[in-house]
């Protein structure tokens, strides 16, 4: 079958207290919690899964589904989750996940860019809700305004990525080429 043919799961996730874990235990511990998540997010995927980390403590998992449901993507971040708690009983420290997923047939090149957003996004909303549960009442109100803002521009995805190279002035042959994030802002508030 064609890949526009198929089901795509997508399940995004990042790595909650990773900057705790580097400051209290060091940084080579902190690149050693990543290396363990990825380890486990490999074996939960299992063959056929495509992992990659997409910066810091973010990851994506995605495979082709049997069908239009999120069983799948469950069933792998149950595994995950399994990993994590023997994980965690095993260490000095505790690695917790943020996730979301989502499932959908692809038909053009440029869903599974908009797939991934979709699935960060859901991530995003998700951490937000762990965040607000743990955080409540710790904030000022000032505070509780910029996070209410920097979710916002998370959630809405209202990050644009543009990759721009890097020319010689003298020949204009390319040095390097950066990814650069920048935030959409329009004219509606925040």
């Amino acid at each position: 079958a064609r890949m526009k043919d198929q089901y795509i799961g997508v399940l995004a996730m990042d790595v909650s207290g990773l900057g705790r874990i580097n400051q209290r235990f060091g940084r080579q511990e902190g690149d050693n919690a990543i290396i363990a998540v990825a380890q486990m997010l490999s074996e939960a995927a299992g063959e056929g899964g495509l992992c990659c980390r997409l910066g810091n403590d973010e990851f994506v998992v995605a495979r082709i589904i049997a069908e239009n449901n999120n069983k799948e993507i469950y069933d792998i971040r149950y595994k995950l989750y399994r990993m994590l708690e023997d994980f965690n009983r095993r260490n000095k420290y505790q690695i917790k996940l943020s996730s979301g997923g989502k499932v959908e047939r692809l038909n053009i090149q440029g869903d599974m860019e908009r797939l991934v957003n979709v699935a960060v996004t859901l991530k995003n909303g998700n951490k937000k809700r762990e965040q607000k549960m743990h955080f409540a009442n710790r904030l000022s109100p000032e505070e509780q305004l910029q996070a209410d803002i920097v979710g916002r521009l998370l959630d809405e995805n209202r990050f644009n990525y543009h990759f721009q190279p890097i020319v010689s002035a003298r020949d204009g042959s390319p040095i390097i080429t950066f990814v650069m994030a920048v935030i959409i802002l329009s004219a509606a508030p925040l």
